[in-house]
């Protein structure tokens, strides 16, 4: 079967142009509704991309796979688009001129524990305007987020207080005062949220606590 070279470059465009525009409007996104497909198209209405939404509707196939995707959490709609960003970054290690830019987030990382880099993800993504350790039953403590009010269990809690240290030490994030039990609070710089925004989404366990 012959297969026309142009058609296989217009789909991979269109698939690129959508995985992109999901990823944007996930950062942007305002509604407070459930049906994200829904949310989804509005923006890109909003946004003036026609010529998409056209080819969105047109399209039998493309309409399935999108309410399919879209139909699920955010949380999980982050990790499938991370999971592409991710096998993109590796394509584009190997080709030269791209490496570097791969190589550079690694550096900027160094030092830091995969939970830290999480602890840092998740400060930013949730817009945190300041989180701190609960340490009531000190064999399992967590972090909680101001101001959703939110505690996070993460899957090392023992060293918790060794990731904060070494945040701290890279100027990623700042101690600012204590709470009333005495806890230390902790706030994002501006350097952290600069590397957090390179770094992969991370979907992490609710607390038990209230």
């Amino acid at each position: 079967m012959n297969v026309n070279p142009e058609l296989i470059m217009l789909g991979a465009s269109w698939s690129a142009q959508i995985i992109g525009l999901l990823s944007v409007w996930k950062q942007e996104r305002r509604e407070s509704s459930d049906d994200h497909y829904e949310d989804f198209m509005v923006w890109l209405a909003n946004h003036n991309f026609t010529e998409l939404s056209v080819k969105i509707h047109g399209s039998e196939e493309l309409n399935r796979e999108l309410h399919g995707l879209l139909s699920q959490s955010l949380e999980q709609i982050d990790a499938k688009l991370d999971s592409i960003s991710n096998a993109l970054s590796r394509l584009a290690a190997q080709v030269d001129g791209f490496g570097g830019l791969d190589r550079a987030v690694q550096e900027e990382a160094k030092g830091l524990s995969s939970q830290a880099q999480e602890i840092l993800k998740l400060a930013t993504d949730t817009k945190t305007s300041f989180f701190f350790p609960v340490n009531h039953d000190r064999s399992n403590p967590y972090l909680y987020f101001m101001p959703m009010q939110k505690g996070f269990k993460f899957d090392e809690p023992l060293y918790l207080d060794e990731d904060l240290e070494s945040l701290v030490a890279a100027d990623l994030v700042i101690f600012s005062d204590y709470t009333g039990d005495g806890s230390p609070k902790y706030k994002v710089t501006r350097k952290g949220t600069a590397l957090a925004e390179k770094l992969p989404s991370v979907v992490i366990n609710d607390s038990d606590a209230g």
